[in-house]
């Protein structure tokens, strides 16, 4: 790592510049340990996107060095604390990080994860005719095998401590690392045919609460998860079109004793003893997936009007929205949206629900079960990826010199393509449209230092936002200590917030 020092406009800062011989992606700070864990990967010279090679590195902030590195390719990981794991080539590997060795491997990928636990599913081999779940709880580094049912990788569900909610092709169960299946539920499956094309990118999710997946066995596998805050979705083809379907084609809702579903052709409620409680048929929407929350006494079923391929969204569904009561699905109103649209995010305040469909903001009274607005945001400008603007208490927003309050509660923030709307729910108009240039967040404070993010900047201010100093912004940052850390693509950067003690200039970001 070519180690040097700080290239920069402003002569009021100083600090250090490490190169890191490979393009940032991603982090993961140690605490525990003063340390970094890298993901870095090369990029193409063509197209500049990232390649599948590249390194995993740990980095010791304190001494400022790199304890070790391992070139990986076609690669996942899963940072943690003492260890990490590394999905490559159909391997997980365990890999101590004080000296980046193997703790141990498992043939499979990773196919569950969250603070606490791991899946990784093991298919079946002609040298391996018999499928395995390996179950590994973190904190004591034991793997054992969780299930040998075939195809759990359609989608794994936490739903308590140590119990796991296993979709299949044509079931879902309840799984115990200790007892085994605890029981099943059947769903079903439907065969259908898909032309085996690629498509251009064109639509990208944003929502982090949306969960689904859409599965094509036999032919061909569809994997979605979430990276970035979006969906990534990949779709392996063989050469025959006709697919087999896996029914459920929601997210798995659990709820006190009651677990709500969706297949493609009915909506479930079944107790956590798998149980029915109750069932729906609904339209048959082959191509589309559903998903499920609950606001008050209400169960709301948002279907999205999706097919995925490859990596792109196809609005190739109609989208509609079921409203019902979630104890006995009585009684049970469906609104259908029109056809060639998608939902691409959405927001509730008290009982109204607000849609982003294409470029327009719809407002379903869940009360009465109706589209109450529909409003066009802009023909013109607002093209995707577009998402609602969720508050926080935690964050400031600036436009140019107008504070927006924290709460919000009159107001939606909507974000265009390259404009932000400023919603106004009793006028239901849009009161001021802003350029992204003009949006400042702040994000956090370091003692009498305010640290802002804009579109293009990094800005530390002091507390009567006194600017002291702009810096380029990053991929990523993180503060430890009194140092300021920040990620560009081939080094980072290392700025000490103590030295700016004084301004530089008297623009203020509030007046």
């Amino acid at each position: 790592m070519e180690v040097g020092k700080i290239i920069s406009n402003n002569e009021a800062i100083s600090g250090t510049r490490f190169f890191l011989g490979c393009d940032y992606y991603s982090h993961f700070f140690d605490e525990s340990t003063n340390s970094i864990l890298l993901l870095l990967r090369y990029r193409d010279n063509n197209s500049n996107d990232y390649t599948h090679t590249g390194y995993i590195a740990e980095f010791d902030l304190a001494n400022e060095k790199m304890i070790w590195s391992r070139k990986v390719n076609k690669f996942s990981w899963i940072p943690g604390q003492g260890f990490c794991f590394i999905n490559s080539k159909n391997m997980v590997y365990s890999v101590n990080r004080v000296n980046g060795t193997n703790l141990w491997s498992k043939e499979g990928n990773i196919v569950f994860k969250n603070d606490s636990a791991l899946i990784i599913y093991s298919k079946a081999l002609p040298s391996a005719p018999k499928s395995n779940s390996y179950y590994f709880e973190k904190g004591d580094n034991k793997v054992t095998i969780l299930t040998s049912k075939q195809n759990i990788h359609y989608n794994v569900n936490m739903y308590a401590d140590s119990l796991f909610l296993l979709t299949e092709s044509k079931e879902i169960s309840m799984i115990s690392p200790n007892k085994g299946e605890l029981w099943n539920y059947p769903i079903g499956e439907t065969t259908t045919k898909i032309e085996n094309k690629n498509y251009d990118p064109k639509y990208r999710i944003k929502s982090n609460d949306i969960k689904r997946s859409l599965i094509f066995t036999g032919v061909g596998t569809l994997l979605a998860g979430l990276t970035g805050g979006g969906y990534f979705l990949i779709l392996f083809y063989t050469i025959d079109n006709t697919v087999t379907l896996n029914q459920a084609c929601s997210n798995i809702l659990p709820e006190n004793d009651l677990l709500y579903f969706a297949s493609r052709d009915s909506l479930f409620c079944i107790r956590n003893n798998g149980n029915k409680k109750w069932t729906v048929a609904l339209d048959k929407q082959i191509t589309t997936s559903s998903n499920l929350f609950t606001v008050d006494n209400n169960l709301i079923m948002l279907n999205l009007g999706f097919s995925f391929l490859g990596e792109n969204i196809e609005p190739n569904g109609k989208p509609y929205i079921i409203i019902t009561n979630k104890k006995n699905c009585l009684p049970f109103h469906k609104i259908d949206l029109e056809s060639e649209t998608i939902i691409s995010d959405y927001v509730i305040k008290k009982n109204f629900l607000y849609l982003l469909v294409n470029n327009r903001l719809k407002c379903i009274d869940m009360d009465l079960s109706q589209i109450i607005l529909d409003q066009v945001i802009d023909s013109i400008n607002f093209k995707p990826p577009f998402s609602i603007l969720k508050n926080s208490n935690e964050l400031g927003i600036l436009l140019k010199n107008n504070t927006i309050e924290n709460s919000l509660n009159n107001n939606i923030l909507i974000q265009g393509d390259s404009q932000i709307y400023l919603f106004d729910l009793k006028s239901n108009t849009i009161i001021t449209t802003y350029q992204k240039e003009d949006i400042t967040q702040r994000v956090t404070e370091f003692k009498n230092t305010l640290i802002w993010e804009s579109y293009d900047y990094l800005i530390i201010s002091d507390k009567l936002n006194n600017i002291l100093v702009k810096l380029k912004k990053g991929s990523s940052y993180f503060i430890v200590g009194q140092y300021l850390y920040v990620f560009y693509d081939t080094y980072l950067q290392k700025t000490d917030l103590s030295l700016l003690n004084h301004r530089l200039n008297e623009l203020k970001l509030i007046n």
